[in-house]
């Protein structure tokens, strides 16, 4: 099982948010927090959820929430934080984020990455490519 200090530890996952950040997003990201699902018997139907907020300076800022139940590896690491900075990207820019949906501004974005730096985001991922970890204790 995955707990999010193994997570940052393992895969420098603040290191990768500030490349992320400053190589698709021109840095216009805001604070973004990351956690784990604390408890692993709790169900979270996703390998991550997002949560934003709207500060009272009209900053923007982020809870990135890994779930634990996933087997973590470097790639899957890196696809599933792109995808959730790209929610972060277009609650940034359009100040509203269709949270579970994928429109227009989410795939446009998707696609600028994945052409442009020849990265692999996708939008669903049905467990195909993510391993779920076996040690499940529920």
């Amino acid at each position: 099982m995955w707990n999010i200090k193994k997570i940052k530890k393992t895969f420098n996952i603040l290191g990768l948010y500030n490349e992320f950040n400053a190589k698709y997003f021109g840095n216009k990201l805001g604070e973004c927090k990351f956690e784990d699902s604390a408890d692993p018997c709790d169900y979270i139907p996703a390998v991550a959820a997002i949560e934003y907020r709207n500060r009272r300076n009209g900053a923007k800022a982020a809870t990135i929430t890994f779930n634990s139940m996933v087997d973590w590896d470097e790639r899957s690491i890196r696809q599933v934080l792109l995808h959730e900075l790209i929610h972060f990207y277009v609650f940034t820019r359009l100040g509203f984020c269709p949270c579970f949906q994928h429109g227009l501004f989410f795939i446009i974005n998707m696609l600028r990455i994945n052409i442009m730096h020849n990265e692999h985001v996708r939008m669903f991922w049905h467990g195909e490519k993510i391993t779920w970890s076996k040690d499940r204790p529920c």
